[in-house]
Parts: C-alpha cells; sequence; structure tokens
C-alpha cells in the first residue's frame, strides 16, 4: 500500500515536477523524426529505441507520453487511463489501456475518444455469441461532443489506430466496425436457435436435422440434444413423445402448453372446487392437442 501511495503521489504531481520542460524549443523533438504536425502523435517502436538508445534511459511509453504532453500542452491533449496502468488504480467500467495517446487539441475538443474506448470495452466484455457490426462513421457519431464531420475523416483514421493497438483481434475495423464473438454456443444454444426459427414444437430428429444442415457436425447424437432440453428451463416437453417447445410460446402463442395431457387436466381441475365431466376436462385439452378423446385422456 505504502509503494502505492508514492507512485499515486508522483503521478499526480509530474506535470508540477516536470513543469520545466514545457519552455523546451520543440524543434529538438525533430531529431528523433516526430511528426508533430500529426492528429495522432504515434509514438511507435522505432522512436521509443531510438530515445532510449540516444538519451541512455529505461523510460516507458507512459512516462514518454506524459512528458511530451508537457511540452506539446498548447497542441496536444493526453488520453488513457494512467493511473490504471501505473498504479493499477481500476475504475469501474473503464477499460485497461495498454498504452496512452497524444491527440490534436482541434479534434479531442469535439471528439470524446476515451468514451469511445471504454464502449468498446464494455462491448467486449459481455457475451457475444455471434458477430456483430456497425457502420464505423455511424458508430463514431455516437462520441462526438460537437459537430465533427469536418474532422470525421481523422477521427475514423485515429479511432482506428486506437483500437486496433487497445483491442487487436477481438474486432475488425474497415467500413465497419465488428465486435467478434467470443462466447461459443452450447447444445441448449443450438437447440434454442432451432425451435425459434420452427416457430412451432418440433421433435428431436427435427431439432437435429436443422442443426446439422447449418453447423455440420455439431450434434454427435439425439440423446445430446435429449439432455440439452431437459435441464434447459428455456424449453418445454409435449407429452411423452419427445416433442419439445420454447417455454416463451405459452406466453406468446395461443393453444401452446407444455406437459402431458394430465398435467393439463389437472390445471383445469384446480379452478374448480367440484368434480368436471370428463367431457368438460376432453374439451379444454383439446384446445391444446390434437385428436384426442376421453379415452384418451384416461387411458394416458
Amino acid at each position: 500500500d505504502r509503494t502505492k501511495q508514492i507512485r499515486n503521489k508522483l503521478l499526480n504531481g509530474l506535470n508540477r515536477y516536470f513543469s520545466f520542460i514545457g519552455f523546451f524549443e520543440k524543434d529538438y523533438l525533430n531529431l528523433y523524426n516526430l511528426d508533430t504536425s500529426s492528429f495522432l502523435l504515434n509514438i511507435d517502436q522505432g522512436f521509443f529505441n531510438d530515445l532510449l538508445k540516444t538519451e541512455s534511459v529505461q523510460y516507458n511509453v507512459f512516462f514518454i507520453n506524459r512528458i511530451l504532453s508537457i511540452i506539446l500542452k498548447d497542441e496536444y491533449e493526453l488520453i488513457g487511463n494512467e493511473e490504471r496502468a501505473v498504479i493499477n488504480k481500476k475504475r469501474k467500467g473503464c477499460h485497461h489501456w495498454k498504452s496512452t495517446y497524444l491527440i490534436s487539441k482541434k479534434v479531442h475538443l469535439i471528439f470524446d475518444f476515451e468514451k469511445m474506448v471504454n464502449d468498446v470495452n464494455n462491448r467486449l466484455s459481455a457475451k457475444i455469441p455471434e458477430d456483430y457490426k456497425f457502420k464505423l462513421q455511424g458508430y463514431l457519431l455516437n462520441f462526438q461532443k460537437a459537430g465533427c464531420f469536418n474532422y470525421l475523416d481523422k477521427i475514423v483514421q485515429i479511432s482506428g489506430q486506437v483500437l486496433i493497438n487497445e483491442f487487436g483481434d477481438k474486432i475488425g475495423i474497415n467500413e465497419d466496425i465488428i465486435f467478434k464473438r467470443n462466447k461459443y454456443k452450447t447444445i441448449p444454444d443450438y437447440i434454442f436457435d432451432a425451435l425459434k426459427e420452427a416457430k412451432g414444437p418440433l421433435t428431436l430428429k427435427e431439432i437435429s436435422n436443422i442443426i446439422n444442415q447449418q453447423y455440420p457436425g455439431a450434434i454427435k447424437s439425439v440423446a445430446a440434444l435429449r439432455g440439452g432440453c431437459q435441464h434447459d428451463p428455456r424449453f418445454m416437453c409435449f407429452g411423452r413423445s419427445s416433442v419439445y417447445g420454447l417455454k416463451i410460446w405459452e406466453k406468446t402463442q395461443k393453444n401452446i402448453k407444455g406437459g402431458t395431457m394430465h398435467d393439463i387436466s389437472e390445471e383445469f381441475l384446480s379452478k374448480y372446487d367440484t368434480p368436471k365431466h370428463i367431457d368438460k376436462i376432453t374439451g379444454y385439452v383439446g384446445n391444446y392437442r390434437k385428436n384426442i378423446s376421453s379415452k384418451t385422456i384416461t387411458d394416458k
């Protein structure tokens, strides 16, 4: 804890401790071929290695970016969660940044890069069963602070570099931003999709055929499907015939009810305090089961 307190104190005081370097000539940065006219001041590995070798120092990229932000305080804004990287201070819902970035004040004033990165992080932290995507420009407009159309191309370019550097192959960047699947389907998930597509009850064999047509080899046996249906609360069984459906259908569709005919008969009788004739029971059960008679119910 003491070490963490010292680091926190140093981090908070860095700008004050090194304020004198703000008076240095910015032209000195040209010695390292640093393009101070770009909208994103990118500290690549080449610049990093040259600086460490020339100055005989062992700085990390966070420290170098902080120093540059002091020298270039009038032109650039430093973004990224230094506290998380340097002193492991967590902020709820915030991304653990791999680096910090110097962004031109012109675009930083009109676009919230940190909010964008945190949104991507939160999306990737959730379960993603299937890839999904947004048009990149449309997605980025959600994070504008002010009208940014004049600089939209630059914002797209900067955002792409920052997001790829921070998240790697977890996302795809082109004309779209693609959030890639991070959760693989379980057998119940396959069953759910098959029933949802069918919009009606199916036998295990029918479910198996649909799944194997779309995902060859995903289901090894019908027995595996039976276990998936019986132990997942999303599904219901119709009688004892290995016919299954979605539990939600009882609320969203007419004449759909799971369970056996005895279960449905018992539900009907539970509404009354006196016995009911078998024909009344048969009529009620007939709302949910086809081709039945009073004998069918009593035999079951």
